[in-house]
């Protein structure tokens, strides 16, 4: 990888017209800020050292983000190249550019970004965040899940792994703000830029949620063949990228979550993200809080693969029913919408007539 990097700032340098150390010298302007950005084990790195390992990870991003959008609008042939020459090594190093631990401060590599294509004085070349979005689009902006009968994931389960905990943050009520709505249908960001990659990929199409909380509230949600039990129907949402739960005339409109290998590494890294940075608004906990209520037994998780909502690659029930109540465990949440399922459990009416729906007119006859 050192290699490759080298290699990728020789590229760069020749794409741009710009020598090494004009880049280096960019960098140097902003190294104390950068500094501020880690942890104290950077304080002891030598400016010069400090300096050229944020230049050959800056610009190894920017060269990659690059040469993958070439490679796919202009159909250039990078088969010799380490990285875009197999997929499985591509895709690899997008998933690690999520991973909080391997995280460059987004502005450095905008303005790196800027200078560079501005000094370069060439045509052709997309804003740095739209760059961004083409090459993490599996993360920020996959496609809609198509419906069939059969509840199939029908689209690149790569881009599907990542359904849940990107593009819009959860929320419960839907009143976003439309200027807000409009900013990102344009493709800017939200107001403020992100942090990080992880960051944006929390961030990216946000909702705040809409509703009042109280630390001292200790809220109970029923699993879900109880919330089954008395009448309750589940949903999954066409919209499947949006995290947003609903509850409405008694179905559970919610989005699919695909279990797989990779979903624990990837979700506990976006919640690690949140108790560093937000930790009065662990939108991400708080869906995994909530999915954890829903989930308690193997009956649960094979209602929720039934109704569509959780796309179950990990081979049986039970696998998936560990890793959700895993990802749950030392979490602390807040209450939501979801008091309107707990008192539609507890009206005598609705179970009564989820009773007589099941049991005595389960069919026309």
């Amino acid at each position: 990888m050192e290699k490759q990097k080298l290699r990728y700032l020789a590229e760069f340098c020749i794409r741009t017209g710009i020598n090494w150390t004009e880049l280096a010298n960019q960098i140097k302007v902003s190294e104390v800020s950068i500094r501020h950005c880690y942890e104290e084990t950077f304080d002891e790195v030598y400016i010069e050292d400090f300096v050229k390992m944020i230049l050959l990870d800056s610009v190894f991003i920017i060269e990659l983000f690059l040469r993958r959008r070439e490679k796919h609008y202009f159909n250039r042939n990078f088969k010799d190249d380490f990285k875009l020459g197999k997929s499985t090594r591509e895709y690899g190093v997008l998933g690690d550019l999520i991973l909080v631990e391997n995280q460059l401060p987004y502005s450095v590599l905008e303005d790196l970004y800027e200078f560079s294509i501005r000094k370069a004085n060439e045509e052709g070349y997309p804003p740095f965040y739209e760059l961004v979005l083409f090459n993490l689009d599996d993360y920020l902006c996959p496609p809609k899940i198509r419906e069939n009968k059969n509840h199939k994931c029908t689209c690149n389960c790569f881009s599907c792994l990542y359904c849940f905990w990107i593009s819009r943050c959860f929320c419960c009520l839907r009143d976003g703000d439309q200027s807000a709505k409009k900013e990102d249908e344009e493709g800017g960001l939200n107001q403020e830029k992100p942090i990080n990659f992880t960051d944006l990929a929390r961030k990216s199409r946000s909702f705040k949620l809409p509703v009042s909380r109280n630390d001292n509230t200790v809220m109970k949600v029923y699993n879900a063949t109880m919330l089954r039990e008395a009448g309750v129907k589940f949903k999954a949402s066409s919209e499947a990228w949006l995290i947003d739960m609903k509850f409405e005339r008694g179905v559970l409109k919610m989005l699919r979550f695909l279990a797989n290998d990779d979903t624990e590494r990837v979700i506990r890294n976006l919640m690690a993200f949140e108790q560093c940075y937000h930790p009065n608004e662990p939108l991400i906990c708080d869906y995994i809080w909530i999915l954890d209520f829903l989930i308690n037994t193997e009956k649960d998780v094979d209602l929720l693969v039934e109704k569509g909502i959780i796309v179950n690659l990990l081979g049986d029930s039970k696998t998936a029913t560990n890793l959700v109540n895993n990802l749950g465990l030392e979490i602390r949440a807040y209450g939501s919408c979801f008091y309107g399922l707990n008192n539609h459990y507890d009206s005598p009416g609705c179970r009564t007539v989820a009773i007589m729906r099941n049991v005595c007119f389960s069919n026309l006859w």
